[in-house]
C-alpha cells in the first residue's frame, strides 16, 4: 500500500530534511526521493532541477509542501 506525505521538518534555513507519512515513517530526503520514484510515496514527485545531477522532491501540486505541517 502507497504511502502519502502528511508532515515536513526543515531546517534552519527553511530547507525540508525529512518527510513524515500517513504510517507515521519518517523519512530523508534520499531515501524518499528513491520511495517516490519507485512509487510507494503517492502525493510527491520528484523533479529535475537546472543543475546536472540534481533533483528535489515537491509535492503533486508544485507548492513544495509550504501548507504542509511541521512535525
Amino acid at each position: 500500500m502507497k504511502e502519502r506525505i502528511t508532515h515536513v521538518r526543515r531546517d534552519n534555513q527553511g530547507r525540508v530534511i525529512e518527510f513524515k507519512t500517513d504510517k507515521n515513517n519518517i523519512y530523508d530526503v534520499e531515501v524518499a526521493k528513491e520511495y517516490i520514484t519507485n512509487n510507494r510515496i503517492e502525493n510527491a514527485l520528484v523533479d529535475l532541477t537546472t543543475m546536472p545531477g540534481i533533483s528535489i522532491i515537491n509535492s503533486i501540486e508544485k507548492d513544495n509542501f509550504l501548507n504542509y505541517p511541521e512535525f
